[in-house]
């Protein structure tokens, strides 16, 4: 009687376990590592809740400054940021650290924050580091709006 080989023979299966493995090192090596998948994610995540502080509160240092502008003050305090609906909505101080309240996650030193605030403005040729705002008012003199001849909407802006 002849018997028939079949099957898998041990050197065949000691190889195929071997690829195996060595796949799931560089699997795990490419989501775990320095430049894996998982860090960039956070890193990338961490990046963009700090661009939307910044954008947000730009907003909110809008809304706060402007009604003092046509008032003719400049007030302009941090508190008053830190206490507004904009900035408690997303974000709370916890141990003089901005949190994200959506994200969980520590995002800046409130100095630095503020500190960046104020670089930004002296930046821009603001020298009390303050927000200025050109508040619209009944004497504007300059109208100019959107597109050359044809003007869709009109805005106006004080002097």
């Amino acid at each position: 009687m002849v018997r028939k080989k079949g099957g898998i023979t041990l050197i065949a299966l000691v190889i195929s376990i071997i690829v195996l493995i060595l796949l799931a090192a560089i699997v795990i090596s490419t989501l775990n590592g320095e430049n894996g998948l998982f860090t960039k994610a956070n890193t990338t995540n961490y990046n963009q809740a700090v661009g939307e502080l910044y954008d947000r509160t730009s907003a909110g240092i809008s809304d706060i400054v402007i009604p003092g502008k046509v008032n003719g003050t400049d007030n302009f305090k941090f508190e008053d940021l830190y206490n507004s609906k904009e900035f408690t909505t997303y974000y709370e101080i916890r141990h003089d650290m901005i949190w994200d309240k959506i994200r969980n996650i520590e995002l800046i030193k409130k100095e630095d924050f503020e500190n960046n605030i104020r670089e930004k403005f002296k930046e821009q040729g603001k020298e009390s580091a303050k927000p200025i705002v050109n508040a619209i008012t009944n004497e504007d003199r300059k109208i100019s709006g959107s597109r050359r001849n044809r003007c869709y909407n009109i805005c106006k802006y004080s002097r």
